[in-house]
């Protein structure tokens, strides 16, 4: 009888084929078997599968079913798995809606030593805060050193020290722990200090130690920061800066006079150097105060800080404003043992609800003005914040980088309450501090804000700029929104909130007018009712809703609160906008509005102003030379535009040669006309006078240059005079020396030649009756006048010591004078007499402001000594009667009265223009009366007794009078008035010329004005005849100037031509002989540039920041103005000048600069650090198709920036979208494979692609991380089940479920291996399962694929042990196989039920809920899986089909192998037969045998039919045998439940099975 055999040589079920058509050596099914296979052998074994055991046993000590593993690792190196177990569903909400675990909740990281040193897993993490769900897999799992890192897509990225946990199980206990994205400060450094209960104390720290020898911070301007470094290396991103931190020398004042430093000069030196060297940076000393991340600790609690936080460094940061690089000055260890000793910690208690408190812990660094010694990467500065995904489904490190694909990105941002995206708030500007005191000065309670007028006095926002306010929101991890604008538009609101005229505002933004105000009184203050200290102006923001964002997406850390909510809005920080940007000032003399005396200047420059430019100001204002005058060579325009920011004061100013300046209108910029030398703009010619006044207008230097623009109106004409006070009395040996000094400045125009003299207060006022002079020679004028003009006067003989620049004037005293303190006798006065009669002991006469004196003298004794019953009743404009001389040359004076005494009480009058005291001949005693207008009352009692008729008073005292002193001014006085504008001088004739005449016996004098203003008449005046007395007189003229410092004091001297009587403080006027301008007049005039304007909208991080629920609240808050903030956020100094003292007037305009020393392309104030955008486009978002990067790990450097995630670098790449979400990430080499749901892509890693002409890809360095990315030929991708994807060599294998296929991607391409023999399973049952796991037995060298549902079925059967004596065949949700690269097939499926499974050390283990099991195990009966009571069954199903056409007889079944195989089935397309038991059953006697019988080691049995119907005339019955068919489909099994677990025994084994076969003759 001929015998039909199947071996099962080519190892593989075949489940496409028909069963006529499944090729020899193949099998139709087979559970829970392995075909064994020797090299280059044709023989093939079956045999029943080891089982598993625990690899470990639990670490916990209850077993719940309901844990099951949803992620692991395969520690490969150091013979270990990580696990990751949870009983938590979990949802698919919003990561801050979402479900969370509760305390019943098992969430733990488990790990598994499995070198054999432990016998059970260990927890590593365990609590309700890891929230892992059982509906979302961690399949993004990588080791780099020991540092874990997995993502599920339902938290965050996370990450955790093996080491770490496997030491301390407990530590890590919270989110903050375990997040990639580290907690990252939102504070700034503090430069303030805060007592334990929150009070802010502003005793600090910001000095000028002069035992620091460093000045690091002299020529800077520098910002403070710091950043946090982690116990695992990360460092976070820096904390937001503080402003610049930055103290003005001399307290920011120009002027020197109140300066202690003797470095600092004045600012006349401002426009003389062009600088300001009052702009470098006076501190040096600076104690920052550093906030920890502890702001969750609402109890006073000590903190251990690396263990709690895992902070173990602090890093203090600063940058310099003209740096692109932040560098490091110091680096704090966290477990030095002192590092407690400078912890300071205070309560912040919550504004609006008392009961909420918190503590923050502040750690105290003084910095000394040390170096830094470290720079960081300049990309730190661009790394705003970490841009780690908020969820990630894929993950992998490839490069030494952490790399995430399909990641949601973003929050949504907030909505005001009427649905608008955005915050509702306003904005203004206001006086600095404003808001930090209530309206009576006092500081407002429980106000937690910084106060800016103390940290920051000198800072101020720059004026004439538009300032847009945004905010920024961050959840605790650093992950930041894009600026948030305001939703208002309430015009109310706004205006409300704008209550400073100064300022002009919309809801986010306003325009910051230029304050004109000066800095008067007793302070530096703008309009400040709140501080008598503050300068410069702040932005402040009002929130106009108690809530910023809503309580759903408010953090809340308490992981036991019902809003539990660690990815809420937890900080806040203010951004500015300021696109008016880079400007300079200008730092000159005064403009010139006019050249020469009269006119209005040159004709070609009417109406214009000039601006002198010379050192830095010729860069600040350059020339366009594309730009030249057509007629004026040399001459070219320019585009700078000019804002006149310090201006002269347009009115009368006395002192108006001093740099007293006010703040300019606020006008629109003035555009320079054109810029050239003087003599191009053609002001200075070569003989043109003017060139001292256009030198000293240059300040002198060298090639200067003029800016022509139109004019200014500072009505700065030429200057005719200069008034100087002498600053001491000059002595008997220093008669011909004059001190003097003003405003500590250097007066440039005193020069030598000119002359000193005395002007009148103003035009209305009388010419000043006193002149100085030295009297040379008496004239003699000639009767005979004839002839000669107004200018000249003939003389009747010729002078001896007469000279050209000699001036005239009338005698009017003798040339002994009179002695100073000289009393006078009061000869007679009776009661009820109007008539007083003064007497002097010598020939004299009085000037009338000696005689005046007298009056007054006289005047306040009648009074004081008045009985209380009389007053005088002249009147101001009264005159007294005064008699001067004896007999016929007495003559009678009136004197007018401008003070007297109504009742007691004095009053001052004006003393009126053309009063004079004859002069008359002098007699000796002199003798004069003063008569009174009003006689005295009869009732008078004089002082010396009782109706004495003695005089009240008995002398008069004449004070200060000299020979060379103040003489009186007669009614033909030579001298005139000359008024220049605001200025009034006198001038007297000044000889020019000597003509002899009447041969040379006479003279006629030629002077350059008139001489006398009445004709010369024969007799003297008033009737008397004499003579005129007129005299030559030398000018007191100025030989040379001397300039020296003093006591830190400018004292300029002056050598005299003739010796002069100083008193101390007495003014005079310095000008010219003839009527010439001394100078253009100068002072401090500063001109700002038109700042450069930015169309960029770039915001600027403000110092002003927060807890976002330290906002909340505040509109019903007990505290006034609690809903409003001030932002620190400055961009100018505020600088002071014209000041007089410390105490009062501190200055008269102020300037805003932000340039060390003002200089020309100097160290300027820049905007800020770190740069915010607007983006509209902002919100969450599932960037399915995106990868991001991390930044670079490096173990042997100890860098680890696996948390940075920069925002300003470009570290994402996308793949194409329409091939679906990426899946899974695998590295591979210096490539990353890219598994989407559709399409598998290749992606290099440091190096890019490119192609030759023929297409072929070429690697090539690149410093791009992501490069090219290429797609695998083939249209398949994971779908989405990253589970089945499982790795051995260089092949992978996953699951396509959308394509029903299980693909392999192998340097071959792609290959869909469930093609091979099962492609209709795997399409019918893939679209089924819910889950996919796959997994790599390298022990066995099978990829095994375990498909897995809940609810649908498989289309395949299991046949398990229903108990120790019977088996069943059950409908399934699972089906578990394997796929061998060797047989290029599947090889069987398996009734285990993994949940993910890995190779170690050659050796197989999968998951089961929440254990760890090996397989293969000896210890363990084959087929027994997780611990079952009973092995399973293993079998194999196989067809004889030969020749499958024709029918056959199929009798018996022999096989080759094991004892213990049965036949458990054979059934052909006609019948079906009754089992063959295996050969070691015992069975009852019958005629045919049911069970193998072993012959010669072969097991033989006999086919009985059990087909109960009658088929192609074929008797059927068991007493019969054979089954008849085309083939015959046999299923061979082995199943010993109670066999001993021995492997010899167990162990069961089938070669090849045969059948004895006849071939029907039909």
């Amino acid at each position: 009888m001929p015998k039909i055999q199947n071996s099962f040589l080519k190892g593989k079920m075949n489940n496409d084929l028909d069963e006529r058509l499944v090729p020899k050596g193949e099998y139709r099914d087979a559970q829970n078997i392995l075909i064994t296979q020797s090299e280059n052998s044709d023989v093939g074994a079956v045999e029943n599968i080891q089982g598993n055991a625990l690899a470990l046993t639990s670490p916990f000590l209850r077993d719940n079913p309901n844990i099951e593993t949803i992620g692991y690792f395969a520690d490969t190196l150091n013979k270990r798995a990580f696990w990751f177990v949870t009983d938590f569903a979990g949802d698919d909400s919003d990561v801050r809606s979402m479900s969370r675990a509760s305390s019943t909740n098992t969430c733990a990281i488990l790990m598994g030593e499995l070198d054999n040193s432990e016998t059970q897993a260990k927890i590593l993490v365990q609590g309700r805060f890891l929230n892992f769900s059982t509906n979302h897999l961690i399949t993004g799992v990588n080791l780099i050193d020991d540092l874990l890192f997995f993502t599920d897509n339902y938290n965050q990225p996370r990450k955790i020290n093996v080491t770490t946990a496997s030491s301390n199980p407990e530590h890590y206990t919270k989110e903050e722990q375990i997040s990639v994205a580290k907690v990252a400060p939102y504070l700034a450094p503090m430069l303030y200090k805060q007592d334990f209960d929150g009070v802010i104390t502003q005793s600090t720290k910001l000095t000028n130690d002069t035992s620091i020898t460093s000045d690091f911070l002299k020529d800077r301007f520098v910002r403070f920061s710091y950043r946090y470094k982690y116990a695992d290396g990360e460092f976070t991103t820096m904390a937001p800066f503080t402003q610049i931190v930055f103290k003005p020398l001399n307290d920011g004042v120009i002027d020197s006079r109140i300066s202690t430093d003797t470095s600092i000069t004045d600012y006349q030196d401002v426009y003389s150097k062009t600088i300001l060297d009052v702009m470098k940076n006076n501190y040096n000393k600076i104690e920052l105060r550093i906030p920890l991340p502890s702001d969750e600790y609402v109890e006073d609690e000590l903190i251990d800080w690396q263990n709690e936080l895992d902070l173990v460094k602090l890093e203090i940061l600063v940058k310099e404003s003209d740096q692109d690089v932040v560098k490091v000055v110091k680096e704090i260890d966290v477990n030095a043992n002192d590092f407690n000793n400078s912890i300071e910690k205070f309560r912040v208690i919550n504004e609006s609800d008392s009961s909420i408190t918190y503590f923050r812990h502040v750690y105290k660094y003084v910095y000394r003005s040390e170096k830094p010694f470290k720079i960081l990467e300049d990309k730190q500065i661009t790394r705003v914040f970490d841009q780690v995904p908020v969820r990630a489904k894929a993950q992998e490190i490839s490069g030494n980088r952490v790399i995430y694909g399909n990641f949601t990105e973003n929050y949504n941002l907030p909505t005001d309450s009427s649905g608008k995206t955005g915050i509702n708030y306003v904005i203004n500007t206001n006086t600095k501090g404003a808001y930090h005191f209530d309206t009576f000065g006092s500081p407002l309670i429980n106000n937690n804000d910084e106060n800016l007028f103390s940290t920051n006095k000198y800072h101020s926002l720059k004026q004439r700029r538009k300032y847009q306010v945004g905010i920024i929101l961050a959840d605790k991890f650093g992950r930041q929104s894009p600026v948030i604008l305001s939703t208002n538009n309430d015009e109310s609101a706004i205006e409300d909130a704008t209550t400073d005229t100064a300022s002009i505002a919309s809801s986010d933004t306003v325009f910051q007018e230029n304050v004109t105000q000066d800095f008067s009184g007793s302070s530096y203050t703008w309009n400040s009712s709140v501080n008598e200290q503050v300068i410069g102006r702040s932005l402040f923001i009002r929130f106009l809703e108690n809530n910023i964002v809503s309580s759903s997406d408010l953090y809340d850390g308490d992981i036991n609160s019902s809003t539990y909510n660690p990815y809420g809005w937890y900080s806040y920080k203010f951004v500015v906008k300021q696109q008016e940007q880079e400007y300079y000032n200008i730092y000159t003399s005064h403009p010139a509005d006019t050249w020469n005396n009269e006119s209005n200047g040159h004709d070609d420059v009417q109406g214009f102003t000039w601006i002198s430019l010379y050192g830095d100001n010729i860069n600040k204002v350059p020339r366009d030379v594309n730009e030249v005058d057509e007629i004026r060579e040399g001459v070219a325009g320019s585009d700078t535009k000019l804002f006149p920011k310090v201006i002269k004061k347009d009115q009368h100013n006395e002192n108006s040669f001093s740099t007293r300046s006010v703040a300019g209108p606020n006008v629109d910029p003035i555009e320079v006309m054109t810029i050239g030398t003087a003599r191009e703009q053609g002001i200075l010619t070569q003989d043109d006078r003017d060139k001292d006044r256009v030198h000293d207008f240059v300040m002198a230097k060298r090639n200067p240059l003029l800016a022509q623009v139109k004019s200014i109106g500072t009505n700065n004409r030429v200057k005719y005079g200069v008034k100087i006070n002498a600053i001491e009395a000059n002595t008997s040996t220093t008669r011909d020396v004059l001190k003097f000094g003003k405003n500590n400045e250097t007066i440039p125009y005193v020069r030598v030649g000119q002359q000193l003299t005395k002007s009148p207060i103003d035009e209305n006022a009388p010419i000043h009756d006193l002149f100085i002079a030295k009297r040379v020679e008496r004239l003699f004028i000639d009767a005979d006048q004839e002839g000669l003009d107004s200018k000249s006067i003939k003389l009747n003989r010729v002078p001896d010591k007469m000279k050209a620049g000699q001036i005239i004037e009338f005698e009017s005293s003798p040339t002994d004078g009179i002695e100073a303190n000289t009393p006078l006798s009061v000869t007679s006065h009776f009661a009820g007499s109007a008539v007083l009669t003064v007497q002097a002991s010598f020939a004299n006469v009085f000037s009338y402001a000696a005689v005046f004196n007298q009056v007054q003298a006289y005047q306040s004794q009648l009074a004081q000594n008045a009985n209380g019953n009389w007053a005088a009743t002249v009147g101001l404009n009264d005159t007294i009667t005064v008699t001067v001389g004896e007999g016929a040359d007495a003559e009678i004076v009136n004197v007018p009265i401008n003070t007297v005494f109504v009742n007691g009480t004095l009053s001052t009058g004006t003393l009126p223009s053309g009063t004079f005291i004859v002069d008359m001949v002098q007699t000796n005693p002199l003798a004069f009366t003063i008569t009174l207008n009003q006689a005295m009352p009869t009732s008078f009692m004089p002082v010396g007794g009782t109706g004495s008729t003695e005089g009240v008073l008995n002398t008069f005292t004449l004070e200060g009078v000299s020979e060379f002193s103040l003489f009186r001014t007669i009614t033909n006085t030579t001298a005139t008035r000359e008024i220049h504008g605001d200025e009034v001088l006198v001038r007297r004739p000044v000889l020019q010329e000597v003509e002899l005449v009447d041969n040379n016996d006479k003279a006629v004098l030629h002077f350059d004005r008139r001489v006398l203003k009445n004709e010369i008449p024969g007799v003297g005046l008033f009737g008397i005849s004499f003579q005129y007395r007129l005299y030559l007189w030398d000018p007191i003229t100025i030989k040379s100037v001397e300039t020296n410092t003093v006591d830190n004091e400018v004292i300029q001297t002056i050598q005299l031509s003739h010796e002069l009587e100083i008193s101390e403080n007495e003014e005079f006027t310095v000008q010219n002989l003839e009527s010439e301008p001394v100078a253009v007049r100068t002072g401090l005039t500063v001109l700002e540039t038109d700042p450069f304007v930015s169309n960029i909208d770039i915001f600027f991080e403000s110092s002003t920041s927060g807890l976002i629920r330290d906002l909340h609240n505040k509109i019903n808050s007990n505290r006034i103005k609690a809903d409003t903030k001030e932002i620190s956020y400055f961009n100018t100094f505020i600088l002071a000048g014209g000041g007089t003292n410390v105490e009062q007037n501190l200055g008269e305009f102020h300037v805003e600069e932000s340039r060390i020393k003002g200089e020309f392309n100097g160290k300027s104030v820049d905007f800020g650090v770190r740069a915010h955008l607007i983006d509209t486009e902002y919100a969450q978002r599932i960037r399915g198709n995106a990868l991001i990067h991390s930044g670079i790990y490096n173990a042997k450097t100890l860098v680890n920036k696996t948390n940075e995630f920069s925002i300003g670098e470009n570290i994402t790449k996308a793949v194409d979208i329409q091939n679906g979400t990426i899946q899974k990430l695998y590295a591979e080499d210096t490539n990353l494979i890219i598994f989407q749901e559709n399409k598998v892509n290749i992606a290099a890693i440091d190096k890019d692609i490119i192609f030759t002409q023929e297409g072929q890809p070429l690697s090539t360095a690149s410093k791009v991380v992501i490069g090219q990315v290429v797609s695998v030929a083939g249209k398949y991708g994971i779908s989405k089940n990253p589970e089945s994807f499982a790795v051995h060599g260089n092949r992978k294998y996953f699951a396509d479920k959308n394509r029903g296929t299980i693909m392999r991607l192998s340097r071959d391409g792609l290959t869909p291996i469930s093609d091979a023999g099962m492609r209709s399973f795997f399409r019918d049952n893939l679209a089924k399962a819910k889950l996919i796991y796959g997994m790599y037995d390298e022990q066995k060298n099978k990829y095994v694929v375990s498909l897995q549902n809940d609810t649908e079925v498989m289309t395949r059967q299991h046949e398990i042990a229903s108990s120790s004596t019977s088996t069943s065949r059950l409908d399934q949700k699972y089906a578990t196989l394997s796929y061998d690269e060797a047989s290029k097939g599947w090889v069987s499926f398996y009734t285990y039920k993994p949940t993910f499974g890995f190779s170690l050390s050659n050796e197989f283990y999968t998951y089961n809920n929440d254990k760890l099991f090996q397989h293969y195990r000896d210890d363990v009966q084959r087929c027994k899986f997780y611990g079952n009571a009973n092995p399973d069954p293993a079998n194999i199903e196989f067809v004889f089909n030969d020749q499958p056409s024709t029918i056959k007889n199929f009798h018996t079944i022999d096989y080759e192998g094991s004892t213990g195989w049965q036949m458990s089935s054979a059934e052909t397309d006609m019948h079906q037969a009754f089992p063959i038991l295996s050969s070691d059953t015992t069975v009852d006697a019958l005629s045919i045998a049911v069970n193998f019988v072993n012959k010669e080691n072969k097991y033989y049995g006999h086919i009985r039919n059990n087909t109960t119907t009658t088929a192609l005339n074929q008797i059927v019955g068991v007493d019969l045998s054979g089954i008849k068919g085309y083939f015959n489909k046999v299923k061979m099994q082995y199943w010993k439940p109670t066999e001993a677990i021995a492997s010899s025994v167990n162990k069961a084994e089938l070669y090849a099975v045969s059948s004895e076969t006849v071939y029907s003759s039909q």
